[in-house]
């Protein structure tokens, strides 16, 4: 199955579960989300090491570089959805 095709059976799948009451989910922010999946992806595959960041979680745990690296680019991601930001904001 190729990626368009794929993409398509996604989209069409999503409308089905969604309707027409969220159509900003298939349009911006499921893109949105995939997009900084795929850059933490390979932001991971391309770190040479994994070390605490100095800092910690809302729960006492260390963070480490590469968490602060996805939380950034979840964080971005969100900020630029405007779908996101109309409703969080």
């Amino acid at each position: 199955m190729s990626s368009q095709t794929s993409a398509a059976a996604l989209a069409e799948s999503l409308r089905r579960a969604t309707g027409t009451t969220h159509p900003s989910l298939i349009s911006a922010v499921i893109p949105a989300v995939l997009g900084a999946v795929a850059r933490t992806a390979t932001a991971l595959r391309r770190a040479h090491s994994v070390e605490a960041a100095g800092s910690a979680n809302a729960f006492g745990d260390a963070q480490l570089n590469v968490d602060v690296l996805a939380e950034n680019y979840f964080r971005s991601a969100a900020t630029s959805c405007g779908a996101i930001h109309a409703e969080c904001c």
